[in-house]
């Protein structure tokens, strides 16, 4: 249960970065397609909150994911 969580948060990290990193590739692609050279960076609210709440939700389920393997370890022992 907890690797999923851990698997979930990371892949709405990457869908956070994606959707940062993809339109300025694609504005840089289209600038230099004119000539020039044009780099325009958007992180409004709607792409930085959802990134700080996945990576606090990847490191919350790894620390799980941990103490999930430290019980088991624990049980074995007992």
């Amino acid at each position: 249960m907890a690797q999923k969580l851990r698997t979930a948060a990371t892949c709405m990290l990457a869908s956070s970065a994606a959707a940062l990193l993809v339109p300025t590739v694609a504005g840089v692609l289209l600038s230099l397609a004119s000539g020039e050279l044009s780099i325009t960076v958007h992180a409004g609210a709607g792409v930085v909150l959802p990134m700080a709440f996945s990576g606090a939700l990847r490191l919350l389920s790894g620390v799980v994911v941990d103490a999930a393997a430290l019980a088991e370890e624990h049980a074995q022992i007992v």
